[in-house]
């Protein structure tokens, strides 16, 4: 069990999970450079079906970007905050969809990014990772912010976000990683995994960069999932504009806290293995530096449409002639991990 997230936390291991479910999981490698969408409503969808929103009136499409990062990351998203008090948000419309109809017993939702600290800046825009949720009891209820995180991008304060009763309040308020607050170093990359159990509402956050391993008590029991954003909030007062930039984001439901839903040699596997043509009509082809095992196609709401056993090949053939045109999940087991992309049927 976690230790308490008070000042000090302690680092604990994982074991897998076989009925974990993939609800989103993005590296924007497939995506094209340049603007995520066209429309800063919320209501179109651009590339790999995500929505785009801003607050006010001074955004633009721009302001969204798939974009080429130097090392290991290669395409991430960015989003450039504003240099007003205006708010700025990405997120995907099926997640909500995908927790309806998740399987019985996967109640916990775990959320995991890369995102970059960026280099000093005056700004007063935060970056955040927000979990949108709604009860169970009211369905029409307006949704409430009840887990995330959250980087400060002048100090690089990074703190959790939870939706608790504070007193007798019930609010979302940040936690503090440490005292006086965790500071996270300038211009790296850093892991963070942000868990919500509905069935207690605990609210947990776990990263290896940053040494974070720890739990609160939320107030959200029985919520249901609407929304998981990617944001860059304008502070008080803002006038210096800031960039943000994610990668490797990935979004699906588990049985218990402690179930894993993606780890790091997911991400490495995801490297080793090409899969194309993408787009594809009827097939498309697999080859791996593994033998491959198994391969799995999720649809956006995470039911799977085709399981195949592979032998230990290196490479194969999927036939998808059978599916419907969309964006599918493709997970790739192997005799050295697993890894997921996606595969868009034309």
């Amino acid at each position: 069990m976690k230790k308490l997230l008070l000042s000090t936390l302690v680092l604990f291991g994982t074991v897998s999970s076989v009925n974990a479910q993939l609800f989103q999981a993005d590296n924007f490698n497939a995506y094209t450079l340049g603007n995520l969408g066209t429309d800063l409503t919320g209501e179109v969808a651009g590339q790999g079906d995500w929505l785009t929103f801003t607050s006010g009136t001074g955004g633009a499409n721009t302001d969204f970007q798939i974009v080429t990062e130097v090392g290991e990351n290669a395409n991430v998203l960015q989003i450039t905050g504003s240099s007003t008090t205006e708010n700025k948000f990405a997120w995907k419309e099926a997640v909500e969809g995908a927790w309806t109809a998740r399987e019985a017993g996967n109640n916990v939702l775990k959320v995991k990014t890369d995102f970059f600290t960026g280099g000093p800046t005056t700004s007063a825009n935060t970056y955040r990772v927000l979990i949108y949720g709604r009860t169970v009891a009211d369905p029409e209820a307006t949704p409430l912010l009840i887990a995330g995180f959250n980087l400060v991008a002048s100090t690089k304060i990074l703190q959790g976000l939870c939706y608790l009763n504070n007193a007798g309040t019930l609010n979302t308020y940040l936690i503090n990683f440490a005292t006086g607050g965790l500071v996270v170093p300038s211009n790296s990359w850093i892991d963070m995994e942000v868990i919500y159990n509905q069935t207690t509402g605990r609210v947990s956050w776990v990263s290896t960069a940053a040494s974070v391993d720890g739990y609160y008590d939320g107030a959200a029991a029985n919520f249901n999932i609407i929304e998981v954003d990617v944001a860059v909030i304008g502070g008080t007062g803002n006038t210096v504009s800031s960039l943000f930039k994610v990668d490797n984001f990935i979004v699906g439901a588990v049985a218990t806290e402690d179930d894993v839903l993606s780890t790091q040699e997911n991400i490495i596997v995801d490297k080793a293995f090409k899969v194309y043509p993408n787009p594809a009509n009827d097939i498309f082809n697999i080859e791996s530096n593994s033998a491959i095992e198994n391969v799995t196609l999720t649809d956006l709401n995470g039911r799977t449409v085709k399981n195949i056993n592979v032998n230990s090949l290196s490479s194969t053939e999927v036939n998808i002639s059978d599916l419907t045109s969309g964006m599918y999940f493709v997970t790739v087991q192997t005799d050295n991990g697993s890894g997921s992309t996606k595969i868009i049927k034309k």
